[in-house]
């Protein structure tokens, strides 16, 4: 990953492509547009996993975030949000190194936490609003709505 036309890539955006290919992830996609965004998204193609895992990375503007979901699940949630649902705690943030190695050292951690809990993703979403409401206390209505509100939806 090189960072013309992109953010800044860090050491630990590099070391963690290199573990995750390494590991059987192939780079899907790798999408720079405006602004200085990118996203690169990697899959694991291993298929001795009943769940497979995708993880996103998305940088803007020189900072990186990521996101961890497994096959079934609708959304990347943040790696965050993963260590919050195994410790059952509240969401605190964290550095993008520290997210890193979150997946790096918890992906197991986190798959199987996924496969046993059938509600998993309901819960990282609701300690994700948890935690916005949290740090922006001023857009809590904002969060307090239901998704795609104000949105034209598809009618059947």
């Amino acid at each position: 990953m090189s960072p013309e036309g992109g953010a800044t890539d860090p050491a630990a955006l590099r070391e963690l492509i290199d573990e995750l290919t390494s590991r059987g992830f192939e780079v899907l996609r790798e999408v720079r547009g405006g602004m200085e965004g990118t996203e690169i998204l990697l899959a694991e193609v291993d298929t001795r996993h009943s769940r497979p895992a995708e993880v996103r990375l998305l940088g803007e503007r020189r900072h990186w975030s990521l996101g961890l979901k497994f096959q079934g699940m609708a959304e990347h949630r943040t790696p965050d949000e993963w260590k919050a649902l195994i410790l059952d705690q509240p969401v605190e943030a964290s550095s993008f190194d520290k997210q890193a190695q979150f997946v790096r050292d918890s992906l197991e951690l986190a798959r199987d936490t996924y496969a046993a809990n059938p509600n998993a993703e309901r819960e990282l979403a609701v300690r994700g609003t948890e935690f916005m409401k949290r740090a922006y206390p001023t857009l809590s209505e904002f969060f307090d709505q239901p998704r795609g509100q104000g949105k034209a939806t598809p009618t059947e």
